[in-house]
């Protein structure tokens, strides 16, 4: 799979325990998106993120956050796919069990057990770098 970076600006608000909370910056394509108010990097919106900082960050810098497209797409396969897996999984085996109930239970079953299973992953997926966004650079020391 071909990665590619989703780098983005924005303005460190805090810091802590490694991780900065940054308030995003809209990129110059965001001024003729027809997603204004549904992105999160709007203007209007002004979306905050926690990141992992290994730079050592301070509040008030302009960074530039990134995060691959890999993992990215990876993360959501695993956080998504797994539980809608586990459904359709449970849905088939209840049809043929009981039929058209038997179906509807297998479902809600699968689902059931596709929520423990999410939790354990989205953990994991959380301490993995690949899955998060994180500091790349620091552009700038005081407020833009």
């Amino acid at each position: 799979m071909n990665e590619m970076p989703q780098a983005h600006m924005g303005i460190v608000s805090h810091v802590k325990n490694g991780q900065a909370l940054v308030k995003l910056m809209p990129q110059e394509s965001c001024d003729h998106c027809g997603h204004d108010t549904s992105c999160g990097l709007s203007r209007k919106t002004g979306k905050e993120l926690w990141v992992s900082d290994d730079i050592g960050v301070e509040p008030g810098m302009t960074v530039l956050i990134d995060i691959s497209s890999e993992g990215l797409l990876s993360a959501t396969l695993i956080l998504y796919g797994i539980p809608l897996l586990l459904l359709l999984l449970g849905a088939i085996i209840g049809q043929l069990i009981r039929g058209e109930i038997g179906s509807a239970i297998g479902a809600g079953i699968g689902l059931v057990i596709g929520i423990p299973i999410v939790r354990f992953l989205s953990n994991r997926v959380a301490r993995n770098r690949r899955f998060v966004a994180y500091v790349k650079s620091i552009i700038a020391e005081q407020p833009a």
